[in-house]
């Protein structure tokens, strides 16, 4: 099995959410072959986070298999979409790295 690869980014307005994915890529197969896949959001300032069991500083998603991963990147980026269209809000782009 591979080892896990990161990537993260900062996206600021007003508050400040902290977004993480990590996986270890397409594996061949169900979760029994060993993909995985992990996509963690941080509340690092002033951010309203909750689940069903309330306030929240991090959510994390974990699934796993190759499907699930393709599943979980395409229902984010409708969910992202269908959220400025119903809401009026406009796309935030992550802050860029500091040096």
């Amino acid at each position: 099995m591979e080892e896990m690869r990161h990537t993260g980014a900062e996206f600021h307005n007003g508050a400040i959410l902290g977004v993480e994915v990590s996986t270890n890529g397409l594996q061949g197969g169900d979760a029994g072959h060993g993909g995985r896949v992990e996509v963690v959001l941080t509340n690092l300032a002033m951010m309203d986070l909750r689940d069903e069991s309330g306030y929240q500083e991090k959510i994390v998603i974990k699934a796993g298999g190759d499907m699930e991963m393709a599943l979980i990147a395409s229902g984010l980026e409708w969910a992202g979409q269908e959220l400025r269209r119903l809401a009026g809000v406009g796309r935030v782009e992550p802050e860029a790295p500091s040096s």
